[in-house]
């Protein structure tokens, strides 16, 4: 459900502020005085701490005319309950780590600029997840983002230094906490079993930092978007934080997309479940959602920052800023072609990785790896010139490329003694979802060298996937049988 509104222009404001906010008095007084110059009487509430600024909202609302609430996600999520009782429209002064709220409505971190949206007046209702009672924002899960929640709670010297890097850093300190566990998902009446590290309901569109929930999802479509990361997703993760950056997650292998708007999760053992970074209840989980909950300050043009429009496809590669401004200049085709060159490369990065894990200890298996990896190089150079003959623009999946690198040599530490089966099974399933994109973009009406270039590549990422599954069942074999043919 979607409606947009001006606000009511001047009138009487409450202002409640996170004492442990990163950002200066000097730029909060600069917000305060735009407010104050449209003609907004500004009442000034700090909390002793971020626990009590609902009881603030609670004993001041009847007071105001709007609430707007200085603090993160986290702060955002504990007045949810205040605000929607006191029936006002809210304003977001983004003063956290990730502000993901603020970044799904097109709200800057800028707080002169983000006062000038509240003064501007203009709202839209957006939508409310819940679990077990408890409203929250963009995401709530269980599994190792509550390590990753518990993580970033003690760290927070280190979250103000790093800023949204701090949450690839704690998902690498979570990873070595993390198992996996068994749980029973019900989307809307349909039932199925799940095996993972992570499930997560989605509201909004970013979580941990711009990561996204989903590429389509939205703050006001009506629907949660659930995912479930399976037991070896967790080692593809700390290696593929572009795709999640991205949006792109669910079409893995090991990932587990729902859409609905009622989903229950039972688990074999009770497990904490955090809201927007908090934690906030437990298993076993009846989420829900909740459309048009809330009337919110955004930009006029916040509708684009809201629900993406339809017809348009990112290419899943670049930051979600530079997506947003060239999927509606891309045709199908190209946003095909792109997704095979980005496979390409994050696929040769993955098996050059892998054959330096194993070069000392398995060669022949490095050797395959380091074949397989310059292979995927050439193959993404071929397919970048077919798209700059096109007029397009080819892809880079290394946004997040210095993070990548150093959860890439930490995680070499916490590699299990089965790691060679591991890397095995990963470089199987990149070939497998290169084949899946290249399958895609031969669907589509690309020139006739571009064309024939896929169908090459298809021949030879088959005949890649063959030796793989041969390899695999090789290393599946009991010790000691077929040493002689490794790999």
């Amino acid at each position: 459900m979607t409606h947009s509104g001006q606000g009511r222009q001047g009138g009487r404001t409450l202002l409640v502020i996170n004492p442990h906010s990163a950002k200066g008095q000097a730029e909060i007084g600069a917000g305060i005085a735009v407010l104050r110059d449209s003609g907004q009487d500004v009442t000034v509430h700090e909390g002793d701490s971020p626990g009590a600024l609902p009881a603030l909202v609670a004993a001041h609302a009847g007071e105001a005319d709007r609430v707007v609430v200085g603090g993160g996600d986290g702060t955002l999520n504990g007045v949810i309950e205040a605000v929607l009782a006191s029936g006002l429209p809210l304003g977001i002064l983004p003063l956290g780590t990730a502000n993901d709220l603020a970044r799904g409505l097109g709200i800057p971190n800028d707080l002169v600029g983000a006062c000038r949206i509240i003064a501007n007046g203009h709202t839209r209702l957006i939508d409310l997840g819940c679990v077990n009672g408890k409203h929250f924002f963009n995401v709530a899960s269980l599994g190792a983002s509550v390590e990753i929640a518990r993580t970033m709670q003690r760290s927070r010297d280190r979250n103000a230094r790093w800023g949204v890097l701090s949450y690839p850093l704690a998902l690498l300190t979570a990873a070595r906490r993390c198992r996996p566990f068994r749980a029973t998902i019900r989307v809307d009446g349909h039932e199925q079993d799940s095996y993972a590290y992570q499930v997560s309901v989605g509201n909004g569109r970013f979580y941990g930092g711009g990561m996204l929930v989903a590429e389509e999802a939205a703050l006001d479509d009506g629907s949660l978007d659930l995912y479930s990361l399976k037991v070896r997703s967790l080692w593809r993760l700390l290696l593929h934080l572009p795709a999640f950056r991205a949006g792109r997650h669910q079409t893995w292998r090991g990932v587990l997309h729902l859409r609905g708007k009622t989903i229950v999760v039972r688990t074999s053992r009770s497990m904490p479940i955090n809201t927007d970074g908090e934690l906030t209840t437990r298993t076993p989980a009846v989420f829900s959602v909740l459309p048009g909950a809330l009337p919110i300050f955004v930009p006029v043009t916040g509708g684009e920052a809201l629900r993406k429009p339809s017809g348009t496809q990112s290419p899943g590669t670049r930051t979600q800023e530079a997506s947003s401004e060239m999927s509606v200049f891309r045709s199908n085709g190209e946003v095909a072609l792109d997704d095979v060159v980005v496979a390409c490369k994050r696929s040769a990065e993955h098996l050059a990785e892998a054959a330096d894990l194993t070069h000392i200890d398995s060669p022949k298996l490095s050797a395959l790896f380091r074949a397989q990896s310059d292979e995927r190089a050439e193959m993404s150079a071929l397919l970048e010139r077919r798209m700059i003959e096109m007029g397009g623009y080819p892809g880079d999946p290394n946004d997040d490329r210095e993070v990548v690198e150093d959860v890439v040599r930490r995680v070499r530490d916490v590699l299990s003694a089965d790691h060679r089966r591991m890397l095995v099974e990963d470089s199987l399933a990149e070939s497998e979802d290169l084949a899946t994109a290249v399958s895609r973009a031969l669907q589509e009406d690309l020139p006739p060298a571009a064309h024939e270039t896929l169908v090459d590549i298809q021949k030879r990422v088959a005949a890649v996937i063959n030796r793989l599954r041969a390899t695999r069942a090789h290393l599946a074999a009991p010790e000691g049988e077929g040493e002689d043919k490794e790999a």
